[in-house]
């Protein structure tokens, strides 16, 4: 980042922390990785383990306070995910990065996220080849795009 020439200011960087244990240790480690002073928004991946999540919320409220990382959210949480925090939280997340496409979809987390204001960020809008969400490879797909060339 610091060799590529770009002001800091003009980069808006994402990272995660892989769950809900040792969240500081990996907040630490990707600042340091990374070469910065602040990440502008860092997510959980995963609520994995649930019981932890309270927890690791907490400290990345902490590290949001400080202005070390400008915005925080979640990734994958679905509604009693994001009721336990939410339940304490004194920072909504900002963003819950979830699977949404055309064949994959939570409506209750969607519900939740939009009554909290909590932005839904997709990952595999397009869906992913070999999976549920094979958008490319659903034959009620493959038949509207053949009738609309």
């Amino acid at each position: 980042i610091a060799r590529s020439g770009v002001p800091r200011e003009a980069l808006f960087i994402t990272s995660k922390i892989p769950g809900c244990l040792d969240a500081e240790r990996y907040i630490k480690e990707d600042l340091q990785q990374l070469g910065l002073d602040y990440i502008d928004l860092l997510l959980i991946h995963f609520p994995r383990p649930a019981t932890a999540c309270v927890e690791a919320w907490k400290v990345l409220e902490d590290y949001h306070a400080r202005g070390v990382l400008k915005a925080i959210g979640v990734s994958n949480f679905k509604v009693p995910d994001l009721e336990a925090v939410l339940g304490m939280a004194k920072v909504v997340p900002a963003v819950n990065q979830v699977r949404h496409n055309v064949l994959e979809h939570d409506d209750e987390t969607l519900a939740l996220c939009a009554k909290h204001n909590i932005t839904v960020e997709a990952y595999s809008p397009l869906g992913r080849g070999g999976h549920s969400g094979d958008i490319s490879g659903n034959a009620v797909i493959k038949a509207i795009a053949a009738r609309h060339g």
